[in-house]
């Protein structure tokens, strides 16, 4: 279930780096609040070198009310090492074809 963390300004490249040089701490930070919720959902975080700042997606198919608590846990932190607000990122629809 891929969700995209959408541009409300202008990403800059400084931006992009930042997120990358803090990947393993924004993906500990998230293992642990997911923890602390008990959700037990794997989450993928990209960052792509252009396009959306940030890509976040799940093999798994939790149900709705526990996506969007996934969803906003990651947008929280990431928005914190950025210190700008990523809410209200707009979803983006996706399907899987099974193996």
């Amino acid at each position: 279930m891929p969700q995209v963390i959408a541009e409300s300004q202008i990403v800059s490249e400084k931006m992009r780096s930042l997120l990358s040089s803090s990947i393993n701490e924004i993906v500990t930070e998230v293992s642990e609040r997911l923890r602390e919720a008990d959700i037990a959902v794997p989450v993928h975080l990209i960052i792509p070198t252009s396009g959306p700042l940030l890509h976040l997606m799940t093999p798994d198919n939790p149900d709705d009310v526990t996506w969007v608590q996934v969803i906003e846990t990651v947008r929280s932190i990431a928005g914190r090492h950025l210190n700008v607000d990523l809410s209200g990122s707009e979803p983006m629809a996706c399907a899987m074809a099974p193996a």
